[in-house]
C-alpha cells in the first residue's frame, strides 16, 4: 500500500539524516530515493435512481440482501458473506464484524479482519433489519425443507444447502448481472462505496466515517475527533435509513 511505503520512508529518511548530523555517515542515500506516489481512487459516478431500480430488479435473487447489507453499512463482500448469525442482535440492531470470507486456491476459507480497526461493532438500518429477518425466516424454512442434506454452518448468506458461497464467483456474476442493466464498471464494493460516499454528503466527519467503514489509513484526518461510540453509530445508521428505507421500499 502507497500509505504504508510513505511511512516507512518518512521513518528511513529520518533516521538518515539524523545519522548524517551525527556526523556517522557523510550523506542520506535516502534523498536520492522519488516518494511512492499516492494511487488516487477511481472516482464513481452514478446515477442514484439506477442503482434503486437495478436492486429492485435484484429482489429475488441471492444477490438482494447481501447488496442491501453492503450499501446499508458500508460493508466489504468478503465480510458480508462471512457473516455468522451469533454476528448479529437483530433485537438490539448491532453486528459484529468479526471474520471475512476468501478463496484460496479454490477453497473456502475464514480469516479474521485484515486489521484491527475491520474488526467493529455497528449499528443496523432498520430497513437492512428488516431484510436480516426475512433472511432468518427463509433460511429456517429451508432447513426444515432440506433436513439432513442442509450443512449447518451459520452463515447469514449461503448456499440454498448452507455451504458458504465462494466471494469471487459471487462477485463476477454480480457484475454480470450489473451490465445486464446498463451499470457498467458498477462492482458489489460499489455499493460500499455509496454508502461511505453518502455519509461525506452528509456531512459526518472522516473519523467517524472511517471507524464505521473499519479504515486502517485515514489520511490527514483530525486526531481531535473522538472514537465513535455507539449513540454516534446509531445517529449514522439513522441518517443511512432515512435515506434509503423510502428508496428501498417503493
Amino acid at each position: 500500500m502507497a500509505s504504508t511505503l510513505l511511512l516507512h520512508l518518512a521513518v528511513i529518511k529520518k533516521s538518515l539524516s539524523d545519522a548524517v548530523r551525527w556526523k556517522l555517515i557523510p550523506y542520506s542515500p535516502a534523498d536520492s530515493v522519488r516518494p511512492v506516489k499516492r494511487k488516487e481512487p477511481k472516482k464513481i459516478n452514478f446515477n442514484m435512481l439506477d442503482i434503486i431500480n437495478f436492486l429492485r430488479k435484484m429482489k429475488d435473487t441471492k444477490y438482494y440482501r447481501p447488496a442491501i447489507i453492503a450499501i446499508g453499512m458500508g460493508l466489504r463482500l468478503g465480510e458480508v458473506l462471512g457473516l455468522f448469525w451469533d454476528d448479529i442482535n437483530i433485537e438490539e440492531r448491532q453486528l459484529v464484524v468479526n471474520r471475512t470470507i476468501q478463496s484460496v486456491g479454490g477453497k473456502i476459507i475464514f480469516v479474521p479482519p485484515k486489521s484491527r480497526s475491520s474488526k467493529r461493532i455497528l449499528v443496523i438500518p432498520k430497513f437492512v433489519v428488516s431484510e436480516l429477518t426475512k433472511q432468518k425466516k427463509e433460511q429456517a424454512q429451508n432447513k426444515l425443507l432440506l433436513g439432513a442434506a442442509y450443512k449447518e454452518n451459520n452463515l447469514v448468506f449461503s448456499k440454498n444447502n448452507g455451504e458458504p458461497y465462494n466471494p469471487d464467483s459471487f462477485s463476477s456474476e454480480f457484475i454480470y448481472h450489473a451490465r445486464k442493466h446498463n451499470l457498467t464498471d458498477f462492482s458489489f464494493h460499489s455499493l460500499r462505496h455509496i454508502n461511505l460516499t453518502l455519509l461525506v454528503d452528509k456531512d459526518v466527519n472522516f473519523k467517524k466515517i472511517a471507524e464505521w467503514a473499519g479504515h486502517t489509513d485515514t489520511g490527514m484526518l483530525d486526531s481531535v475527533y473522538a472514537h465513535v461510540d455507539l449513540e454516534m453509530k446509531k445517529k449514522i445508521a439513522e441518517l443511512i435509513d432515512s435515506f434509503f428505507s423510502q428508496l428501498i421500499s417503493r
